[in-house]
């Protein structure tokens, strides 16, 4: 039964067992953190092009009213992913803090066109 545990879980020979038990212990170790930096870095390729292509799929069937020239809207699409992760850390600290809730308290209201009189004659960009 002892050999037929472990057979299905990969081992070879149990620790105890082995001449150099110590040696043994520690390469799997390292190779336990190879395999962990590597499963790391496939999860964040994975996401990255899965962002990337909720991003471009979003850009190019919003092409035409994205205001902003075509190498911006390429350049946005590519770094779109990079944004979105940067809610990751956002999230685990929403976890663990609580911030409360502060009221934004509103002065005057404003018509898009007049958000869009203001960019041109302050030249405001985009």
């Amino acid at each position: 039964a002892r050999q037929l545990f472990l057979l299905r879980h990969g081992h070879e020979h149990h620790a105890g067992c082995h001449p150099h038990g110590a040696e043994h212990r520690r390469e799997y170790r390292r190779g336990d953190w190879a395999s962990l930096g590597a499963a790391g870095w496939q999860t964040f390729v994975g996401l990255y092009f899965t962002l990337f292509a909720v991003g471009a799929i979003t850009t190019l069937s919003e092409w035409k009213f994205i205001r902003c020239t075509a190498a911006k809207k390429l350049l946005y699409a590519f770094t779109f992913p990079l944004f979105m992760l940067t809610f990751v850390p956002i999230c685990i600290a929403a976890m663990f803090k609580n911030p409360g809730w502060q009221p934004i308290v509103h002065t005057r209201t404003m018509e898009s066109t007049e958000v869009q009189d203001m960019k041109k004659t302050q030249k405001i960009s985009a």
